[in-house]
């Protein structure tokens, strides 16, 4: 789908409500995408996300589970602690650049159109490393 095909929204994506997100969590409703951006650099991610949400949007709308990881400080494997036995604290509290950007994507220019809400994933489904997308259904 063409940004241009984008429906005009005057309103900014809004939070998931509680309702949504809990039947999400208990795997009531369905994902019918999901998105791992680990790894990647600022440019891809938003070229993923970009194209995952526009598919989406031409399928029909739908869930879009984005996993961004919870981004920290950067240990060395030699002295420090290896990264299987790090603990939450050893994670930055601001979370890492993807986790930061990838709402300010949700609503910029490019992607505001195509999503009405988003929120943080339940816990079984990344946590605080992971973002519901809901994107619009095409009209």
């Amino acid at each position: 789908a063409d940004p241009a095909d984008a429906p005009r929204v005057a309103a900014p994506p809004a939070g998931i409500d509680r309702r949504t997100a809990r039947r999400l969590a208990r795997g009531q409703m369905a994902i019918d995408r999901k998105l791992d951006l680990h790894g990647r650099t600022q440019e891809q991610a938003l070229s993923l996300l970009t194209m995952a949400v526009q598919q989406l949007y031409a399928q029909g709308g739908g869930c879009l589970l984005v996993v961004t990881g919870r981004g920290g400080r950067r240990f060395r494997q030699t002295g420090d602690v290896p990264a299987a036995y790090r603990r939450r604290e050893d994670f930055a509290p601001e979370g890492g650049v993807l986790k930061r950007q990838v709402p300010l994507w949700l609503t910029g220019p490019d992607l505001g159109g195509f999503v009405y809400a988003y929120g943080p994933a339940a816990d079984s489904h990344g946590g605080a490393g992971a973002l519901y997308v809901m994107v619009r259904r095409r009209r």
